[in-house]
């Protein structure tokens, strides 16, 4: 079984691809580990389908604290490794500041409820 679960910061606002199957949306999320001098930032490509995609389009943005769960995938490309995450789960998560929590309650209230039950359509072929 092959579960990644993390939380950070959305990077670039997402990209979104229409499809004849559906919607894709990719985002970077950035997760910090260590603390100091030793911190240190690793950057995830996490890609969404259908619902999830629709999603991520009408409330993810640039800056937004986020936990995901999903299938991580590393790949090798022009001698250098890439981790690439397809969404199972994507959250929002408070960033503890006094004006987030005020925005994260907002977001909150506009969020429409999310069918979880929903199957993804097949992960493309990568081979």
């Amino acid at each position: 079984m092959n579960i990644f679960v993390f939380d950070g910061f959305v990077g670039i606002d997402p990209e979104i691809k229409e499809t004849a199957k559906g919607k894709i949306a990719t985002i970077s999320v950035g997760n910090k580990t260590g603390y100091g001098e030793k911190e240190k930032t690793s950057w995830f490509k996490c890609t969404a389908f259908a619902q999830k995609a629709d999603f991520i389009s009408k409330y993810v943005k640039k800056g937004s604290k986020v936990a995901i769960s999903g299938q991580c995938i590393i790949e090798e490309y022009q001698g250098k490794y890439y981790t690439k995450v397809y969404i199972s789960d994507i959250e929002f998560q408070s960033s503890g500041k006094k004006q987030d929590k005020k925005k994260d309650e907002q977001t909150a209230e506009e969020q429409p409820p999310f069918d979880d039950c929903t199957p993804l359509p097949n992960e493309p072929d990568f081979s």
